[in-house]
C-alpha cells in the first residue's frame, strides 16, 4: 500500500545564478497517477522532476505529501536521469545486486527487471563497456530493484531502438496498470500516448497547460 495520496508542488522556484529554471510552480500529483512533462530544452523539464526526487532543494517552495489531510514522508523516488547511476567498473548483475542490498530487498527481485529490459546478452559485462541503450536499459533496471512509490524518468526512450523503446513501453505499461505512480518528461507524444498520461507543458520554468485543468 502507497504512503501517500497525493504530492503537492507550491510555489516551487529553482535559481541557479540569474538563471530562473522553476518560476512558482504548483502542481499536485495523484498516487497511482502518470504524468507527463512536455516542453522544449530548457523548459524547466529536469529541474522539476530533480526537485520532485530530492535530487536538488528548490530555492523557493515546498513539495509535501499527504495522507488526507494530515502530512506524510516524502514517497522514495526511483529516478533514471540523463547520467545513468552506475557503478562503470561493475557488472550490470553486479550493479543490481548492489542496488537490491542498498535498499533492503532480496537480490531476486532483479530477475524481474533483468528479464524485462532483456539485459541477459550483456549483464555479466562491466558498464563502462555498454552503449548507450544498454545504459538506459540497466539504469531503468536499477531504478525499480529499490521498489520505489514513485518512479521519475527523464526522457527514458533516449538511446532505445525501436524494440527496446516497445520493451520499455511495455513495462511502463504493466507497472502503471499496477497503481505506480510514474512522472517522466518527453519531447514527443509516444510515451505520453502508451501511459495514457496527464501532460503538463512547460515554458520558461512555468506550468503553461495541464490536461487535467481542461477536463
Amino acid at each position: 500500500m502507497a504512503s501517500f495520496d497525493r504530492i503537492e508542488l507550491r510555489g516551487v522556484c529553482k535559481s541557479y545564478g540569474s538563471v530562473r529554471a522553476l518560476v512558482n510552480v504548483d502542481l499536485d500529483i495523484r498516487q497511482g497517477e502518470s504524468l507527463g512533462l512536455l516542453g522544449s530544452n530548457g523548459a524547466g523539464k529536469s529541474t522539476l522532476l530533480h526537485v520532485l526526487s530530492r535530487m536538488v532543494r528548490p530555492t523557493r517552495g515546498a513539495v509535501c505529501a499527504w495522507v488526507g489531510d494530515a502530512h506524510a514522508p516524502l514517497p522514495h523516488c526511483g529516478v533514471v536521469g540523463h547520467a545513468p547511476l552506475l557503478y562503470p567498473d561493475l557488472t550490470g548483475r553486479e550493479n543490481l545486486q548492489l542496488f537490491c542490498q542498498i535498499h533492503g530487498v532480496a537480490v531476486e527481485s532483479a530477475d524481474r527487471w533483468r528479464d524485462a529490459f532483456d539485459l541477459d546478452g550483456f549483464v555479466d559485462r562491466v558498464v563502462h563497456g555498454y552503449s548507450r541503450g544498454q545504459l538506459q536499459r540497466l539504469s531503468l533496471a536499477r531504478a525499480l530493484c529499490g521498489r520505489p512509490e514513485v518512479l521519475v524518468l527523464d526522457e527514458p526512450l533516449t538511446g532505445l531502438d525501436r524494440a527496446s523503446a516497445q520493451a520499455v513501453l511495455s513495462v511502463l505499461g504493466e507497472l502503471r496498470s499496477e497503481g505506480l505512480t510514474v512522472v517522466f518528461s518527453s519531447h514527443g507524444d509516444t510515451l505520453v500516448n502508451a501511459m495514457n498520461a496527464r501532460t503538463v507543458t512547460m515554458v520558461r520554468g512555468r506550468v503553461h497547460t495541464d490536461s487535467r485543468s481542461a477536463l
